[in-house]
């Protein structure tokens, strides 16, 4: 199955990770109220696909008390991500396994909580990732697949400015993701635009930044001031309303229905 990014890009980009990392919230406040619900009792275990650097690892780890394990087909990836959760003094069981192989690093095992940040848009057959991921559901297990939202104004900055990035995701609507979830027999809870909004800053993540930094950092100058107030505020009265335009994000949880359930 083809890769739209190969695992020299991700190597580059976890090389690169200033440790330690904590990725709150999932990226929307919301999801994280929603998740305080769900995640009820302590040592349920979570399990990301796509794990690298471990951030979302340690939220579930600090935040739920969760067992974390995750897997990441990037040697690098998996070092940092054991590296990260050292730091912070978390346990966590960390492997190398690329999705599409058959491996089970983890034995049997099923998990409550099965989630993936920003890992099917970047395969063309992106319905058989979200399969292979489905599987390590146990039932009635909670599944959450976050991917960019390609659709807004983020996007369109990104194809003009950073075009290998850009072309290296896979255009996926909250449509595209309810439709496939369906079919696996997962329950959806939520399938929408999401997250905190903010516009990207055009000149970063590309060669024009190496040779001009200050002239960038002048042209970036207006985003990042915006992106402060939009912060602030959200901070202050939760995540603004889900836009095609501005939300960053295309977040989906949904239950994996038992043959009790479908009953």
């Amino acid at each position: 199955m083809e890769e739209l990014l190969n695992i020299k890009h991700w190597d580059k980009i976890w090389q690169s990770q200033h440790l330690p990392i904590f990725r709150s919230y999932c990226g929307d406040i919301n999801i994280h109220r929603y998740l305080k619900k769900f995640i009820n009792r302590p040592n349920m275990y979570c399990l990301e696909a796509g794990c690298a650097p471990g951030g979302y690892l340690a939220y579930f780890a600090k935040e739920f008390d969760c067992q974390v394990f995750g897997f990441d087909y990037s040697n690098i990836g998996v070092a940092i991500t054991k590296k990260n959760l050292d730091i912070q003094g978390i346990k966590g069981k960390i492997y190398w396994k690329n999705i599409l192989d058959n491996s089970t690093p983890f034995g049997q095992k099923k998990f409550d909580i099965v989630c993936s940040f920003g890992l099917v848009e970047h395969f063309e057959n992106w319905p058989i990732v979200i399969k292979k991921i489905s599987e390590f559901v146990k039932p009635s297990g909670l599944m959450i697949t976050t991917i960019p939202n390609l659709f807004g104004i983020n996007a369109f900055i990104s194809k003009i400015f950073r075009p290998k990035i850009y072309y290296g995701h896979k255009k996926i609507s909250p449509a595209n993701l309810k439709s496939k979830q369906k079919m696996l027999n997962m329950n959806l809870i939520r399938c929408n635009y999401s997250g905190h909004w903010f516009i990207s800053p055009p000149l970063q993540m590309n060669n024009f930044v190496k040779i001009h930094p200050n002239i960038s950092k002048i042209i970036n100058l207006p985003f990042q001031v915006i992106n402060y107030f939009l912060k602030k505020t959200q901070q202050k009265i939760g995540n603004l309303w889900p836009s095609k335009i501005f939300s960053p994000l295309i977040i989906c949880i949904a239950f994996y229905l038992t043959s009790t359930d479908c009953a």
